[in-house]
């Protein structure tokens, strides 16, 4: 099948809901569609996958656009995108992106989005890309997202945007059907001023009509990406999860956050940090907000588990948290998955409110069957206050408990 892509003239109006939380449209982390293909994708050397992205090293394009490729678009003097004729890898031109402000938390990257690609269901895609940064106090990184979006892929066969197809299709916002169905993310902290490597894997469900590819920073630095390639290949055998064993990385926060992401709405004040207040260590990780937001949407910190070896399980998400002056919102946990089924969104059975000194908390819930991703998430509601949280643990307890069979009914008795 043909992958679709937008043409760059239609950025502005293309800026809408391409990430699974509507308001993350307004925080310009996805990133518009690329231009349409001039011609077959360039042929693989022998034995080799063909590489799926256009143009992947930025070397071909007109004036100061690289073709194939699109940007975030935030409308913020503090950002700046080039097609750099300075730095590359190999090759004369590679990607960049400098942020000079971190008071809104907006996630600034080019992007490559393929449309229309229902035969990679089943496969697993590999995006490698190489990047050099400067100045960096937030994460520079590569994203490959999967989508299940009906929406999307009919405004790139119409050749509008997303959000005036959803209209003439008389879907409202709450019964939008889009489904984020893969996640993947490789980011770096700090300096790098020589090329590094990154690369990422993922499971392509076979519903999946979508998939985008994005390099980009969020927070304060500089960084530059050459070299992309996004293949396909046959997925890898699923391994059972060992019961019991913190499927987390970097639980306690002792490090730079890299094996951490993160989900916030552009709102000023608002944070997710490590921080010298722990409940073990020497930190945890501390999610703050100065004032209560305007639209009603969690930020959490989370990992994501690309596996089909969660589904039907018995899962718990537990740990310890700290909470100041949340007076009129709350703090949680929360367990959240996607798959064949659609989108999974369990009730939060304990939240925390007000100021509490370090308490332990768990969560448990029931995978359904047919999931391909789940999120494991530390969560602030909207509202000012702050928590911390720490020493966290993500266990798989065991298979789904089968619903108890119905009683039989006794026979009468004979007389």
């Amino acid at each position: 099948m043909t992958c679709l892509r937008f043409a760059p003239a239609r950025r502005a109006a293309t800026l809408n809901r391409l990430r699974l939380p509507a308001w993350l449209a307004l925080a310009a982390a996805a990133g518009l569609l690329a231009a349409p293909p001039a011609g077959a994708a360039p042929a693989a050397s022998a034995g080799a996958p063909a590489d799926l992205l256009r143009n992947p090293s930025a070397e071909e394009g007109t004036l100061v656009s690289p073709t194939g490729w699109d940007t975030t678009m935030s409308n913020l003097p503090t950002v700046r995108f080039a097609w750099d004729g300075e730095q590359a890898r190999g090759g004369a031109r590679s990607l960049y992106v400098l942020n000079t402000s971190d008071v809104i938390p907006l996630w600034h990257n080019w992007s490559q989005t393929l449309l229309g690609v229902n035969h990679l269901g089943g496969k697993e895609l590999t995006l490698r890309a190489w990047v050099k940064t400067r100045a960096v106090t937030g994460k520079a990184y590569i994203l490959l997202q999967a989508y299940r979006d009906t929406v999307l892929v009919a405004a790139g066969k119409a050749g509008v945007p997303r959000l005036q197809m959803r209209q003439e299709m008389n879907i409202k916002p709450a019964d939008d059907p889009q489904i984020e169905l893969g996640w993947a993310r490789k980011q770096i902290s700090g300096d790098h001023p020589e090329w590094t490597p990154l690369e990422v894997r993922l499971y392509i469900p076979p519903s999946t009509n979508a998939v985008i590819v994005r390099g980009g920073v969020v927070g304060l630095g500089e960084a530059w990406f050459d070299d992309f390639s996004l293949t396909a290949g046959p997925a890898r055998p699923e391994r059972p999860f060992p019961l019991g064993k913190n499927l987390l990385a970097d639980p306690g926060f002792e490090g730079n956050l890299d094996d951490w992401d993160f989900s916030m709405p552009p709102v000023e004040g608002l944070r997710i940090r490590p921080d010298a207040v722990p409940h073990s260590g020497l930190q945890s990780c501390l999610i703050e907000s100065q004032r209560r937001w305007q639209i009603e949407v969690w930020t959490h910190a989370f990992q994501v588990f690309n596996t089909r070896a969660l589904s039907g399980k018995r899962v718990r998400l537990s740990g310890w948290y700290k909470t100041q002056d949340l007076n009129n919102t709350f703090a949680c946990f929360s367990i959240y998955a996607t798959g064949a089924y659609g989108a999974f969104r369990p009730v939060v059975s304990n939240a925390w409110s007000g100021t509490n000194d370090w308490t332990y908390a768990t969560y448990e819930i029931d995978i359904p069957a047919n999931t391909y991703t789940v999120w494991a998430r530390a969560v602030l509601n909207t509202g000012a206050g702050k928590v911390w949280f720490d020493d966290l643990k993500f266990e798989v307890l065991g298979d789904t408990p089968k619903p108890a069979a119905a009683a039989k009914k006794k026979a009468p008795a004979k007389k």
